[in-house]
């Protein structure tokens, strides 16, 4: 008995189908399923944000080299965006507005990112911006014009244990006192990324590491791939190096950080000659 043409092509498609979803389940079983993911979920938010900030009034007022600035396998090829809300506004206790730029290193052919791997320099390392908007004025900066160092303090206890960490599995916390406790060094009037006027803030603090081992599937393995296996304590003490250029821009009314933290010093020199250097104030 000979098929008709409808049924062949169901039979064509139902081949194109079954082949699609042989294909995907040996892909799933490389390392390069991972990074794949992490790119499609990352760019899809990217454009959904891109796509609402056409009705938005707080335009993105800064652009970051990604990965594929530099010659080296070091940093993802895309900075992500997230904006968290109102969730913000109630960890810190004060009326304010948020965006995270963020990157993270690449995964370099294995199925976790550089940021899990505790023998990558650029282990727990992220750089990107924060644009923070207070409708009572500056945001993080004194009556007088100095960096207020709480207020930094608290957005990177905010984004490291209430976003990264959390989104890990971890309910141990990094706070504002742990960074403020740290050794800090502050420079005034830097020239940086082509303006004048920039707050230079190094600080060594102690925080925790990302490492950890699997138990069960996490939102932020979507980002950053499975942790490898080890062994040792979960989300270990560990001690970070943090680097932030602050500045008010008048033009938008709002703060921008420009951020970098690493385990590693001279990552996060290279990162800051390299890449954040470059940043583009729009």
């Amino acid at each position: 008995m000979k098929l008709g043409k409808l049924s062949r092509r169901w039979c064509v498609f139902g081949a194109v189908i079954l082949l699609l979803a042989i294909a995907f389940v040996a892909f799933r079983q490389t390392p390069h399923y991972y990074p794949a993911r992490s790119y499609v979920v990352l760019k899809a938010l990217n454009i959904f944000d891109a796509v609402s900030e056409i009705w938005r009034e707080d335009k993105i007022c800064v652009r970051l080299p990604d990965g594929r600035s530099t010659p080296k396998t070091d940093w993802s090829p895309q900075v992500s965006v997230f904006r968290p809300g109102e969730v913000f506004a109630t960890s810190i206790g004060r009326e304010a507005e948020l965006t995270i730029l963020y990157n993270f290193g690449a995964f370099g052919g294995n199925s976790y990112s550089s940021v899990l791997d505790p023998s990558s320099p650029l282990y727990s390392g992220f750089y990107g911006a924060y644009i923070a908007k207070d409708p009572q004025g500056p945001f993080g900066f004194t009556e007088d014009g100095t960096a207020d160092l709480q207020m930094l303090a608290l957005i990177t206890a905010f984004d490291f244990s209430d976003l990264v960490l959390w989104s890990l599995g971890c309910r141990k916390t990094v706070t504002a006192k742990d960074f403020l406790n740290g050794d800090i060094a502050i420079e005034e009037n830097v020239t940086y990324a082509g303006l004048l006027g920039w707050s230079k803030i190094d600080c060594v603090f102690e925080g925790r590491g990302l490492w950890h081992m699997y138990q069960k599937n996490q939102p932020g393995y979507l980002q950053y791939g499975l942790p490898p296996v080890g062994s040792g304590e979960d989300f270990a003490p560990t001690t970070l190096y943090g680097r932030v250029y602050a500045r008010y821009l008048d033009n938008y009314g709002v703060t921008l950080y420009l951020y970098i933290m690493t385990t590693d010093r001279q990552a996060l020199e290279d990162c800051d000659t390299h890449i954040l250097s470059h940043a583009e104030i729009l």
